[in-house]
Parts: C-alpha cells; sequence; structure tokens
C-alpha cells in the first residue's frame, strides 16, 4: 500500500500518512492501523484515544496524545464560538466578516440586553 503525501499543513499529518486512491483513509505510522474513513479528523481521535473512535495502541507516546486532545479542544471551542455569533449576528449573517473587537462587542451588548433594546428602537419597515 503506498503513500500519498499529505492535504494540509495539519500537525496530526506528522503521525500518519494517507493512503493513496484510497478517500480519507489514513495510516497511524504508530501502530501502522489503517484508519478507513474519516481523514485526519479520525487520525486526531485515534491518537488521541477519544472513546468511542479507533482505539490506539499503547505505541502513542504521552506527548502526541496530549497534543492532538489539545487540537480537538480548541475546534470544539472555535465551533461554539461561531454557533454563538451566529445566534448573536442571526442567520444568513457572516461571522467571518467581524474582528475579534466585533465579536466581543456584540457578545457582550447580547448577553447585557442592549441589543434587544436597540431592536426594540428601530422600527420595522417592511
Amino acid at each position: 500500500m503506498t503513500s500519498a503525501p499529505a492535504k494540509s499543513d495539519d500537525p496530526a499529518w506528522a503521525y500518519g500518512k494517507l493512503v493513496l486512491g484510497k478517500k480519507n483513509n489514513t495510516i497511524c505510522l504508530f501502530c501502522n492501523k489503517h484508519l478507513k474513513g474519516g481523514g485526519i479528523t479520525r487520525l486526531k481521535h485515534h491518537l488521541a484515544e477519544v472513546k468511542g473512535e479507533a482505539k490506539a495502541r499503547k505505541n502513542v507516546p504521552m506527548d502526541v496524545k496530549w497534543q492532538m486532545n489539545q487540537l480537538l479542544e480548541g475546534y470544539k471551542q472555535d465551533k461554539e464560538r461561531r454557533e454563538r455569533i451566529s445566534k448573536v449576528v442571526g442567520e444568513g449573517a457572516s461571522y467571518q466578516a467581524l474582528d475579534e473587537e466585533e465579536e466581543e462587542s456584540l457578545l457582550d451588548r447580547r448577553t447585557s440586553g442592549d441589543l434587544l433594546q436597540e431592536q426594540r428602537r428601530v422600527p420595522n419597515l417592511l
């Protein structure tokens, strides 16, 4: 089985390789386990030993497990932040256009009730 170069600069590619000709299949470099489907995210779960995912062997060093857990936790926090912003901004609005100050301002105003008061003051023109 041959491998292909990594598709991204994700740090997890240092511990796995992509299987050539197989979509989203990876191989763990520590235990040579062939992970079918899920791509780099599944490899991270494998390396971090996330319960319910492809279990890693004892060969994975503790620092690698820690690093993969940190990456996965960071992604989880980013997703939660995007969901909070999406609720504040409203459906169809792009949170990516906001810088950090605008984001914090919106979240602060939303939690303090100022945004709701502003919305009540603006007449509905439709």
